[in-house]
């Protein structure tokens, strides 16, 4: 057998000096020293599967891993609609860094400033209408309690906005609509109203008995009406209290009549009529009669109920009989009666 070939390198000195170059630059791909080529740099063949890196958790905070896909938290949050809210398999550093300089991934991170910054400026402007809206009730409130018509509502924001009071001002909307009006006023008004006879509501439930205190007049137009008040008894401290339930207008002035507007009251808050077990009246027939009369109708739910003469109208009539024998006196009540009259 003829002896093997021997391999030759080029014997032309030019190939040789390629030859040269080229194995020294495949020697430096392939040695253990060379520099660290990273995975996006390396070729792969249909072979090669990535993996997920736990690592890549600690870099990317955002990042989810379900076991076998990739999710993104922000975007899921909000409701993005791209590969990381479905689930990403493309396990590459590359597809992090490219999610990351999307725009999806980039209107995720800032919703949540954008919300907050929202939130406070929502707070900020409904703060400053809810200090008006208050200003504006304390106004309304103030002019009840101290008799004066709702009509000079409208003249006190006036003087309010005059004096500089902070926040007022957030009462205008525009220059047609600036809640300073007498409808305004009454709106208030019932509102307060209403947080006011829901906390007479929950104390009326809260005491165990309670006493009706009852008078019946007339007003300037001679219509019948019926002024309606109840004494309380705290169940926790024991405390009696006094509360003015209603002003009712009534049609029938009988003791009949009467009862049914006081029964159909405490109904309409949840009150039985049994619960009544004292009755304060001015001892007229209408109210003191035991049989058709007020206090008749009411022993007919509870028999225990005990009538008794207002001891304010008992001191009136004692004061007004005394005064008869006093020509002084006499003359005193006619001047004030007739100015009365007159007004």
């Amino acid at each position: 057998m003829p002896p093997k070939a021997k391999i030759r390198g080029p014997t032309d000195p030019k190939q040789q000096k390629l030859s040269f170059f080229t194995n020294k630059s495949t020697e430096s791909l392939s040695s253990p020293d060379s520099a660290e080529v990273s995975e996006e740099q390396t070729k792969t063949n249909d072979n090669d599967v990535r993996h997920y890196q736990s690592k890549w958790l600690t870099v990317h905070p955002w990042l989810e891993f379900d076991g076998t896909k990739m999710f993104c938290k922000h975007c899921k949050q909000f409701g993005m609609q791209n590969i990381f809210t479905t689930g990403n398999t493309n396990f590459r550093t590359s597809t992090l860094t490219r999610h990351i300089a999307s725009n999806d991934h980039q209107r995720a991170i800032m919703a949540p400033r954008e919300q907050e910054n929202l939130k406070k400026t929502v707070e900020n402007v409904q703060n400053k209408e809810e200090k008006a809206i208050v200003i504006a009730m304390k106004a309304v409130y103030w002019l009840s309690k101290e008799g004066i018509a709702l009509s000079k509502y409208s003249s006190m924001i006036r003087f309010l906005k005059d004096i500089g009071v902070s926040d007022i001002d957030s009462l205008n909307v525009n220059k047609h609509v600036d809640y300073s009006s007498y409808n305004t006023a009454n709106d208030l008004l019932k509102s307060i109203s209403n947080v006011i006879n829901n906390d007479t509501t929950e104390r009326l439930r809260r005491s165990p008995h309670l006493t009706i205190l009852t008078d019946e007049s007339t007003d300037i137009a001679n219509h019948h009406k019926l002024s309606v008040s109840a004494r309380i008894i705290n169940p926790s401290s024991l405390q009696p209290s006094t509360l003015f339930l209603t002003d009712l207008r009534i049609t029938n002035g009988t003791g009949k009549g009467i009862f049914e507007a006081i029964k159909e009251h405490l109904d309409s808050r949840g009150i039985e009529v049994k619960l009544v077990m004292g009755l304060g009246t001015d001892s007229a027939s209408t109210m003191t009669g035991r049989k058709e009369e007020l206090t008749g109708h009411f022993l007919r739910h509870n028999p225990h109920l005990q009538n008794t003469h207002c001891a304010a109208h008992r001191l009136a009539l004692c004061t007004e009989q005394a005064a008869k024998k006093v020509p002084g006196m006499l003359k005193f009540q006619e001047t004030l009666v007739t100015i009365f009259l007159s007004f």
